[in-house]
């Protein structure tokens, strides 16, 4: 069996589907007072309703979902063609078995990658919606939101939806691969604990940790402080900002800890890092 033909069919055939349902939600808000905010959130409730369906279907720890997904995500440059079927047969594959024999969970590979393509879908449209919310604002209220959902095919590959906005400047992906959330728990322990714990001194750490986490931080969100917005609830609360149990927010430092092992001379800093960590 060919477990990545399968899941690219089995996330090709889900996004369509998405798509198109999309496209008739959309527009059948056209003759109500809906804002697109409100139009988005009823779009995309169901789809919520249904990762969730899906992670307690199979009873598979989230942990795993995520590992198999930052996997697919990063590992990409591993391949020079056929990437998401490669990753999926070799990788992926080697880290769901991995997990699951430690976490002794009864699930074939088979099972996991249909509730996982499913779910990758329905993320992937999700990003979409994020990435081009302003451009998707601008067409529902010109009652042309349709007009985003041209599929881009590729052969033998996941497909995808063309960026709306064409004055977004792509940003360099972090070589690190933190996320925006994990950038603003580490500027949240640089300046709430490394200043306080007796570890530090004004060192190349601190340049080293503000240019770990500087792209977070741009002037669109400088009104935004304080206002329920979710990277600054990151930056004041650090992990205490989601609602995760405490050893979840523990795994959340740990996973921090995994990607920061390559950067040298934040010893100290990574010290306090797990400190921090215990402290949860």
């Amino acid at each position: 069996m060919n477990y990545g033909e399968d899941f690219v069919k089995s996330f090709n055939k889900k996004f369509e589907d998405i798509c198109i349902t999309s496209k008739l939600q959309f527009e059948s808000y056209y003759a109500t007072n809906y804002s697109f905010i409100k139009a988005e959130k009823l779009n995309i409730k169901p789809l919520v309703e249904e990762i969730d369906l899906i992670t307690n279907s199979l009873k598979i720890d989230t942990e795993i979902y995520e590992r198999c997904k930052n996997i697919l995500n990063w590992n990409r440059n591993h391949y020079k063609s056929e990437i998401t079927i490669s990753l999926i047969n070799d990788e992926v594959k080697v880290a769901f078995t991995e997990l699951t024999n430690k976490n002794h969970i009864n699930v074939t590979y088979k099972d996991f990658l249909e509730a996982f393509s499913i779910r990758q879908a329905i993320y992937s449209y999700f990003s979409f919606l994020n990435d081009n919310n302003q451009e998707l604002t601008k067409m529902f209220n010109a009652k042309k939101i349709g007009n985003f959902l041209t599929i881009v095919k590729n052969k033998r590959e996941l497909h995808t939806l063309n960026n709306l906005n064409k004055k977004l400047k792509k940003k360099d992906e972090s070589i690190y691969h933190l996320t925006q959330n994990e950038k603003m728990i580490l500027l949240h322990v640089l300046l709430h604990e490394f200043k306080n714990s007796g570890l530090h001194s004004l060192s190349t750490e601190y340049f080293r940790i503000l240019s770990l986490s500087s792209e977070c931080l741009t002037e669109k969100d400088v009104q935004k402080a304080n206002t329920n917005h979710t990277k600054y609830h990151y930056f004041y609360k650090g992990v205490n900002a989601s609602d995760k149990p405490s050893f979840e927010k523990r795994k959340m430092i740990d996973e921090l800890l995994k990607k920061l092992e390559s950067v040298t001379n934040i010893e100290k800093f990574k010290r306090v890092l797990i400190r921090y960590k215990n402290s949860k």
